[in-house]
């Protein structure tokens, strides 16, 4: 159960802020508008909220799940430090190629950053189960981005899916891990 620590306080820190006053969760959203005014914050804590229960636990079962598979790889900061950069990377993403995206909550763009993280531990630790993961999460984003997200889903959270979130939680992983192996091999020398 240790390696279910990082899941387990992101899902308590995303439980709690669905407490949150209406306008104090206006506050924390990521707003184009509001981050380009300087309220850099939103980069982060937008990822938090959630549009109501069901979009919640969709991203809990989400968080849990990656936790099971990959949270062995990662201390509890290692999890939170990650988290922080696929929060950045991927509202810079929304920010610079999405200006349509005028509001996103919930965390679902960097659990998919996230899961493709520990796809890329997995191979550079010789299991062959991380490949069918970046498979899986490549063809699931084509797919959005080709068809758009399930009705369903977007019934169930009760607002649009951003599928481009998706998309951009899942590129930052390539800087992270180019990174990740130049600092390998420094270390290492």
């Amino acid at each position: 159960m240790p390696h279910l620590v990082g899941a387990f306080s992101l899902i308590l820190l995303a439980s709690l802020l669905m407490l949150l006053p209406a306008d104090l969760h206006q506050q924390l959203m990521y707003q184009r508008q509001a981050i380009l005014d300087g309220q850099l914050w939103r980069l982060v804590t937008g990822h938090l909220l959630h549009t109501n229960g069901w979009h919640l636990a969709m991203n809990s079962a989400g968080t849990l799940v990656i936790g099971w598979l990959h949270g062995r790889y990662y201390r509890f900061w290692g999890w939170w430090g990650r988290l922080g950069y696929l929060s950045v990377a991927s509202s810079l993403g929304l920010l610079a190629f999405c200006p349509a995206l005028q509001w996103y909550v919930g965390l679902s763009g960097i659990l998919h950053g996230l899961l493709l993280m520990g796809a890329l531990e997995d191979i550079r630790r010789g299991e062959k189960t991380g490949w069918l993961i970046i498979i899986g999460v490549i063809a699931k984003i084509g797919w959005e981005q080709w068809h758009g997200a399930a009705a369903e889903t977007i019934a169930l959270i009760g607002a649009p899916v951003a599928t481009d979130a998706h998309l951009f939680g899942a590129m930052a992983v390539l800087p992270w891990w180019l990174v990740s192996i130049v600092w390998r091999k420094r270390k290492g020398a």
